[in-house]
């Protein structure tokens, strides 16, 4: 039965307590569906395994592949770190990673242009893209594309694309990262504000999803389940939207761009500050490296300061 449980991720939770995610196998075939529209693979192709069980994007890699026919190429816990010699000696044709990963090979010296002319796809997901990220992998595997993917474990893996181009190096995003794009067949993605209405066209909103891979819900937690799956007043169909916390605009090209977490928005002084948007300026100063910006509070937990961590060469 369709409408049966196929698995329970657990993810963390603002009190601390484990949030166990319900997906149906519906949801899950409906990822599948989605998948194999935009991938255009041969049975025999060879996709990597980057992510732990415990992780939802494992379930995308490993349905995805074995459901057409491919091969599965799951890296030694040895060559997690630095997959590059993985990538060339199994030739990969599937690359799906976080891109933090990415920025591992970067500083080892394994981005060099031409590397993994194997990889006709190359997707990433689970936290932001930054531009020189994708500009360096683009150039390390200049025969596929490039692909940036969002989306919350409550809504099946990933719900949104955008292809990033050759052409975009230059191009200014929020933050200098690459937009979350626009959502895959039968799902709706809309900006939302405090009072859950539909969001100008110019302003930052929160992201509410509804489409086949929103999920059933949290394990026993019907309260939270409650609070954030909902029926919003302006959509006629009943369905059910998903509330993701995650704040985002439209670009020009009518593309979605992430923010920031909205419980990640502070204040000091009475300013709203956005802490990613600290950090992108540190990164431009100090020649793209990591930067991870923390609010200092008082003891009354009001934020008082901000607290910078960086690395450089």
């Amino acid at each position: 039965n369709g409408a049966d449980i196929a698995y329970i991720v657990f993810t963390s939770g603002s009190t601390g307590t484990p949030k166990g995610v319900q997906v149906t196998g519906m949801n899950v075939m409906a990822l599948l569906t989605n998948m194999k529209q935009v991938f255009r693979l041969s049975p025999g192709f060879k996709a990597s395994q980057t992510f732990d069980l415990s992780f939802d994007l494992s379930i995308s890699d490993m349905f995805f592949t074995w459901s057409n026919g491919g091969t599965l190429c799951v890296l030694p816990e040895l060559e997690l770190s630095c997959p590059a010699e993985y990538i060339v000696r199994e030739k990969i044709d599937f690359w799906h990673s976080v891109p933090t990963l990415v920025e591992f090979l970067k500083k080892l010296g394994y981005l060099r242009p031409g590397m993994y002319e194997s990889l006709k796809y190359s997707v990433f997901c689970g936290e932001p893209l930054h531009q020189k990220t994708a500009d360096a992998w683009m150039l390390a595997a200049p025969n596929g594309t490039v692909e940036n993917y969002y989306g919350p474990t409550e809504t099946t893996v990933f719900v949104s694309r955008y292809v990033y181009k050759k052409t975009e190096s230059t191009r200014k995003f929020h933050n200098n990262i690459v937009p979350i794009g626009k959502p895959l067949t039968d799902h709706q993605m809309v900006l939302i504000d405090e009072e859950n209405k539909v969001a100008g066209e110019k302003e930052v909103g929160e992201i509410a999803i509804s489409g086949s891979q929103v999920s059933k819900g949290y394990l026993n937690d019907a309260e939270k389940t409650k609070s954030v799956f909902v029926y919003m007043p302006w959509d006629s169909s009943d369905s059910i939207w998903y509330k993701t916390g995650d704040m985002a605009k439209y670009n020009d090209s009518g593309d979605m761009e992430y923010i920031s977490r909205k419980d990640n928005q502070i204040k000091i002084a009475g300013r709203r500050i956005e802490i990613g948007e600290i950090e992108s300026i540190l990164k431009g100063k100090i020649k793209g490296e990591d930067a991870v910006v923390v609010p200092y509070r008082n003891e009354y937990g009001i934020v008082t300061s901000l607290v910078a961590f960086v690395t450089i060469k």
